[in-house]
């Protein structure tokens, strides 16, 4: 059973299952490797959209940021350019009615002024009319002194 022959066999077999073993195992640790590998892969490729996705996400959230930032700011700018009418508008309305104002009282002022010029010479008319009627009075009184005299001495 145990002949030179037979063992000269059993090593061959041996020698055989061995070679077998290690190609399996090596063909087992490449298939391993391989789907490992494609699982990287594919982890990677999951992890990159990720990430490209996340920096997308971060890229729009700041676009949009700015983009409201910035509405905001034209909004506050165009709130004060409105302030800023309104309050150039009201002065011009001030400005106005002081004018009218002041157009007013000159005029009342010129009115007064007329009106007091005419009552002097109205005043003085009046003055000059009294002083003609006493002045007519006396000559006539005068003439009737005159006349009674000459009738006295007449007689």
């Amino acid at each position: 059973s145990n002949s030179p022959h037979h063992r000269k066999n059993y090593k061959k077999v041996r020698t055989s299952t061995i070679t077998i073993q290690k190609n399996y195992r090596a063909h087992f640790w490449r298939q391993a490797f391989l789907r490992f590998r494609s699982a990287a892969v594919v982890l990677q490729k999951h992890v990159r959209g990720r990430s490209a996705r996340q920096l997308y996400r971060q890229l729009l959230e700041e676009k949009q940021r700015r983009e409201e930032e910035e509405r905001i700011r034209r909004e506050e700018e165009e709130k004060r350019r409105q302030e800023e009418l309104r309050r150039l508008e009201e002065e011009r309305v001030k400005l106005e009615e002081e004018r009218k104002r002041e157009e007013e009282e000159r005029l009342r002022l010129q009115e007064e002024e007329q009106r007091r010029k005419k009552e002097e010479q109205e005043a003085l008319r009046i003055q000059q009319e009294e002083e003609e009627l006493n002045r007519r009075q006396e000559e006539l009184k005068s003439k009737q002194i005159l006349e009674d005299r000459e009738a006295g001495h007449s007689r």
